[in-house]
């Protein structure tokens, strides 16, 4: 079974090309043509991070070398451009998306004027809150909450309907990227891309332990950690 890169036309996954449908049961499989061919594409002006489905469109995080950055939506049809939502400073954090609302954060510069931004699959703000500190996190997202690691160490936690802030447990998190990964009912798992996991209550994000780990390299890619044994870590991924 492989999977070439080319989306389904009816719907955002990639294709079974054993069985020429899409994986998850696409709706009208006959329209497939040119099967493994990509169905469209885009030159991107700086750096494409990370995207999301929104509804019809797919959405991409993106910076470039004038240090702006911003989000960019393309149609999942034809790959042209749906609408673009720029920011003072550079996007470099991991999009997340629930019923058709997408959240990002950016970096800010050196450290300040950082933000966090709530869209809908028009483009339109719902909401932006100011940050202490940029963020490059891979955010955890559930039913009521956001929660962002910040660059500094520190996590932010916003309700993720309205914006306004929650009350965070201070953490000293080793500085800069970080991956947040739910691991069961009770635990979420915060990896830095220097070497630490910490483990918290995913209720009230109060450490429950927290243990350095060496690769030998500095960690770019999201790491895969055992839900049952979290000391059991894959990083997949690393840069010297």
């Amino acid at each position: 079974m492989t999977f070439p890169n080319r989306y389904c036309p009816k719907c955002p996954h990639y294709l079974n090309t054993d069985i020429r449908a899409c994986y998850t049961g696409c709706p009208d499989p006959a329209r497939l043509t040119n099967f493994g061919e990509p169905i469209w594409k885009i030159k991107a002006d700086g750096f494409f991070h990370t995207g999301v489905i929104l509804s019809d469109v797919v959405v991409f995080s993106h910076s470039s070398s004038g240090r702006k950055g911003g989000v960019t939506a393309f149609h999942l049809a034809d790959g042209s451009t749906a609408w673009s939502y720029s920011t003072a400073h550079p996007v470099e954090s991991a999009l997340s998306a629930s019923n058709g609302v997408g959240y990002f954060a950016s970096t800010g510069f050196l450290g300040g004027d950082a933000e966090v931004f709530c869209l809908d699959s028009s483009g339109r703000v719902l909401w932006r809150k100011t940050l202490s500190s940029g963020a490059r996190s891979y955010p955890y997202l559930d039913e009521a909450r956001l929660i962002l690691a910040l660059d500094d160490g520190s996590l932010a936690g916003f309700d993720r309907h309205s914006g306004s802030p929650l009350d965070i447990p201070r953490l000293s998190l080793p500085r800069g990227k970080h991956w947040l990964l739910k691991l069961d009912a009770h635990r979420l798992a915060v990896v830095s891309e220097r070497g630490q996991i910490t483990v918290l209550n995913l209720h009230s994000l109060s450490p429950v332990w927290m243990e350095p780990f060496s690769t030998g390299e500095e960690i770019t890619s999201p790491p895969c950690l055992l839900p049952m044994n979290p000391r059991a870590i894959s990083t997949h991924k690393t840069r010297g």
